[in-house]
């Protein structure tokens, strides 16, 4: 993930880092990363999404959740986001 769609004055690390293009990472490919660490790492007890762009994309935030849901995902592990409120 990289860059952020907002333009606040407050904040560039994301721009200063990667660059001015908000680039997102399919849901499919965050569920498949939460699969990944239930597989491979079982002694993680909980999932923390650390992104402050996390919520600006509202369609792919409830399609992540869906999947999460669809592969039973959410209860097995705890999963919570640090994010932007919209």
């Amino acid at each position: 993930m990289g860059g952020c769609p907002f333009k606040c004055f407050f904040l560039c690390l994301s721009q200063t880092f990667h660059g001015s293009k908000y680039r997102l990472r399919s849901p499919e490919n965050v569920v498949a990363e939460f699969e990944y660490i239930l597989e491979n790492f079982p002694d993680v007890k909980e999932i923390g999404i650390e992104d402050d762009t996390f919520t600006a994309n509202l369609k792919r935030v409830k399609d992540i959740c869906h999947l999460l849901i669809e592969r039973g995902i959410n209860k097995r592990i705890k999963w919570w986001a640090n994010a932007r409120l919209i």
